[in-house]
């Protein structure tokens, strides 16, 4: 069994603590944020940025600015641990002002968050990217509400999924079927190459669709609150 922590927050949640959540980012983060040309987009990598940092350090054991943070794991980052401090593992997802941050001190973890919008192509894109059984279950969809909300629930399972996988799926995100079932299920197992993966949904925001993947035959996912840790910076 995977055990999961879920933390998740929306940025407007993190603006006020901007000032404690930037001092926190390291030399190579603030170079980073500063090459961003757009505001939106350096607003949400140093308040994202710092808040898993400020998480992050009460599972690793060291001062949040102290932490290594690599952005070598496929595009994603990752912890380098150090002496003294626990090894996790992470992954963290946003999405039109949620974020979603997802730590295991076990497995491997990936995690998405999509917020529910509306997808003009979603057929064109299923037909590339899904399953034929996944591609027909969209078409079904005589709503386009209904559709829309199905593409993003199969699309966050492929997400999490490729995400915990670590390396991409040499596959093909077309040759896996995450249809589960009409309704948001949890403890679903996938195999790839030979690895075993736990999906589950964790609809806990309002207009998301949130979905956490872990490596192993099963995940027990718990939700953190981060009112009370956004309170003490």
């Amino acid at each position: 069994m995977a055990d999961v922590d879920l933390w998740v927050v929306q940025l407007s949640a993190l603006q006020p603590r901007s000032r404690a959540l930037t001092a926190v980012l390291s030399p190579r983060e603030r170079d980073r944020a500063a090459g961003l040309k757009s505001a939106a987009r350096h607003t949400e990598f140093t308040l994202t940025r710092g808040f898993v940092r400020t998480v992050l350090c009460g599972y690793v054991g060291a001062p949040a600015a102290e932490l290594e943070l690599s952005d070598a794991g496929q595009g994603k980052p990752v912890q380098v641990p150090t002496p003294g401090t626990v090894a996790i593992a992470f992954n963290v997802s946003h999405s039109k002002g949620a974020v979603a941050l997802a730590i295991c001190r076990s497995r491997a973890v990936g995690v998405d968050i999509e917020r529910i919008r509306p997808m003009p192509n979603a057929l064109a894109m299923a037909a590339q990217y899904f399953a034929a059984d996944e591609h027909r279950r969209l078409a079904e969809q005589l709503e386009p509400t209904d559709r829309d909300a199905l593409f993003l629930r199969f699309w966050t399972r492929k997400e999490a999924l490729m995400k915990a996988h670590g390396g991409g799926l040499t596959l093909g995100t077309g040759a896996i079927c995450v249809d589960f079932g009409p309704a948001p299920v949890g403890g679903i197992v996938r195999l790839i190459e030979g690895r075993t993966f736990a999906v589950t949904d964790c609809d806990v925001v309002p207009d998301c669709h949130v979905c956490v993947a872990a490596e192993g035959p099963a995940v027990s996912v718990t939700l953190r609150e981060a009112s009370g840790l956004l309170d003490r910076l």
